[in-house]
């Protein structure tokens, strides 16, 4: 039988057993890209200087409403809030293919010490 590497599906049995090994390719490319997405904000971020993260920028702030925004706030809301919500969502999808929690913002459950 001739098994892609990816998914070790030789070792899972069957269909179902392939199709879980697929998951858990699939869980550690999505870790690893979202790791590499964040390595290059942090980087942008770390780049910019005081007066590019005070300056105001235009959002909406309301229905049918535009405001002014600092640009750190903007980041702060429109990014970290947002990925905390998308890790949420990653542990939980995780859990479901029965992969173990890392930590994320702190110990999980599925830490052997915990």
């Amino acid at each position: 039988m001739e098994v892609d590497s990816r998914t070790d599906a030789g070792n899972s049995g069957g269909a179902r057993g392939a199709a879980i090994a697929g998951w858990r390719w699939a869980s550690r490319e999505i870790l690893a890209t979202a790791e590499r997405q964040h390595r290059e904000l942090v980087g942008k971020v770390q780049a910019a200087d005081d007066r590019l993260l005070a300056k105001a920028i235009q959002m909406p702030v309301g229905p049918k409403q535009m405001g002014e925004v600092p640009t750190i706030k903007a980041l702060w809301m429109g990014v970290v809030m947002h990925i905390v919500h998308h890790r949420g969502q990653l542990s939980v999808h995780l859990r479901m293919m029965g992969e173990k929690v890392p930590s994320i913002y702190g110990p999980s459950l599925d830490e052997p010490w915990f």
